[in-house]
Parts: structure tokens; C-alpha cells; sequence
């Protein structure tokens, strides 16, 4: 569910390796672990950062996200889901 309320579109969520590399960017080593993504998104709105990071650090262990990369993460889903539904 995303701060609205509405569920979120998964489909929008990843971008392929293909249009990653296109961009010139990589995907860091979590981005392309479904669970941890499918946590975050789920924690997304619910959470603090630092709650989320300790339960996903708990759940994962070293699979788990930064801080840091979780806020990131979540100002994405802002940038791209929210205003998408806006749209």
C-alpha cells in the first residue's frame, strides 16, 4: 500500500537490466532481491527508515538495505508511483 492508501502497480516498481544499463546506471545487489523490494514496498508509509531498516536487518541479515538506500527507495516511490497515479 503506498502513503494514499492505494496498492501499489508492482509492474512499475523495477526497471529491466537492460534499460538500467541503457541508462548507464547498475542495480544495487537488493534492488534485484524481489523479497526485499516486496518488504520495502510494503513497509513503505508504515515505517520509520530506521524501523523498517532494523526489521528488513532482522528478516535479511546481510541481504538487507542501508538506511540510507531505503530513503532513497521510498523518495523513488514518491518520484514514480505517486505521481503516476496523479497523472
Amino acid at each position: 500500500m503506498s502513503k494514499t492508501g492505494a496498492p501499489i502497480d508492482m509492474t512499475k516498481l523495477t526497471l529491466s537490466e537492460i534499460e538500467y544499463r541503457r541508462l548507464g546506471r547498475t542495480r544495487s545487489r537488493w534492488r534485484r532481491d524481489r523479497e526485499v523490494v516486496d518488504f520495502l514496498t510494503d513497509a513503505y508509509g508504515l515505517m520509520t527508515v530506521m524501523g523498517c531498516a532494523a526489521a528488513a536487518r532482522d528478516r535479511f541479515g546481510v541481504r538487507a538495505p542501508r538506511k540510507s538506500a531505503i530513503h532513497r527507495f521510498w523518495q523513488w516511490l514518491d518520484r514514480h508511483v505517486i505521481d503516476d497515479r496523479a497523472a
